[in-house]
């Protein structure tokens, strides 16, 4: 029986165009709330499946990341090389978009004098930092941007998954250190514990167990965010582990279809009993990993993290100007078409910043 090193090809997999179709699905799932502005309408594949689908998507994310991101660090010669990659691979995209909606979108579609909004710095000075600096809360809006559209004012729904990002990037650092290697650098036990535990408080956070408790640490330092969204912090964190754990163990990980049909067949009767939530612990870690490993000869760019930053500020400036003049179908397929030219624009105009120097 094959195992995932068996099926995994550095070099020829569906990883990056795997990661393009979860950005894409991000388009699409925030179709629904920035068109209809509230919760009562939910997208297709949240009603079958009884789960949320952005949390989906970004858990495959994660799962992914920690996949790569435990060889990135093993590779590095030392922490600061380390840091300095993920750096590059963060902050250009993001600071491209910041400027971009903060600078020039906004100023157009604001309400008040362009000159005016122009001079009056604070109007997006927090935006832009407190989305650059990830040990403070997300700012999703900026003054007279947006007020008036069914989802008001928000420009960036998607950015609160960045500072997450960096926080499991700077995990990973004592995970490979203490957990992984012991002094003669090979792998041990300590890791697996730590994932049972994980998994376990993981679990816990979802059910109301832990809910008094996580309402208490945010009321005592609500500007700490890792505090403020530990909950999700340690969901994040269980995936991206997960993907580092399959990763270290792909030689002994088994692959088959009927692994991958029986794992199916969990989710559709977790969509039955409404237990998914709970399931996708379990299921979602594997299946993602199974499928990035597909060997899939075409070369694309990495496009994902580009349409995923910059695709909610799309939906919404392209909301600002069609809405209400404009059919939900019409929006979806616009959404989406939009989101991938800003992506791939995006793309080729920090590539020469990302790839100055070889990022893995």
């Amino acid at each position: 029986m094959k195992t995932i090193k068996d099926i995994y090809d550095s070099k020829k997999n569906f990883f990056t165009i795997l990661e393009i179709m979860l950005s894409i699905l991000i388009i699409y799932y925030h179709t629904y709330p920035i068109f209809y502005g509230d919760n009562r309408f939910s997208d297709v594949f949240t009603r079958f499946l009884k789960v949320n689908l952005g949390g989906v998507i970004v858990a495959m994310f994660f799962t992914i990341s920690g996949f790569f991101i435990i060889d990135s660090l093993k590779k590095s010669k030392n922490i600061g090389e380390y840091l300095k990659k993920r750096i590059k691979k963060i902050y250009p995209p993001l600071i491209f978009f910041l400027l971009v909606f903060s600078l020039l979108i906004a100023p157009i579609v604001s309400d008040i004098d362009k000159f005016c909004f122009i001079v009056h710095s604070e109007y997006y000075m927090n935006y832009i930092t407190s989305n650059l600096l990830f040990f403070q809360n997300n700012s999703y809006a900026i003054y007279s941007v947006f007020e008036n559209l069914p989802y008001k004012s928000a420009i960036s729904g998607s950015l609160w998954t960045i500072k997450h990002t960096i926080y499991t990037y700077l995990f990973a650092i004592p995970i490979n250190r203490y957990l992984l290697n012991d002094k003669k650098n090979k792998k041990i036990n300590k890791f697996n514990i730590f994932m049972v535990l994980l998994f376990i408080v993981a679990l816990l956070g979802e059910t109301t167990i832990l809910n008094g408790a996580y309402e208490k640490i945010a009321a005592w330092n609500p500007n700490f965010s890792l505090f403020v969204e530990f909950k999700m912090f340690i969901k994040l964190l269980f995936f991206f582990c997960a993907g580092i754990f399959i990763n270290i163990n792909k030689d002994k990980i088994k692959v088959n279809k009927y692994i991958v049909f029986a794992l199916l067949a969990l989710v559709v009767c977790g969509a039955i009993i409404s237990k998914n939530h709970y399931l996708m612990y379990l299921v979602l870690p594997y299946l993602t990993i199974v499928v990035g490993c597909i060997k899939c000869p075409i070369r694309i760019n990495p496009y994902s993290y580009h349409i995923y930053i910059g695709g909610f500020a799309v939906q919404q400036l392209l909301m600002y100007y069609t809405y209400p003049n404009i059919s939900f179908a019409v929006f979806v397929i616009l959404s989406i078409i939009l989101s991938v030219v800003y992506g791939v624009i995006s793309y080729y105009l920090t590539e020469n910043i990302i790839r100055k120097k070889k990022v893995s």
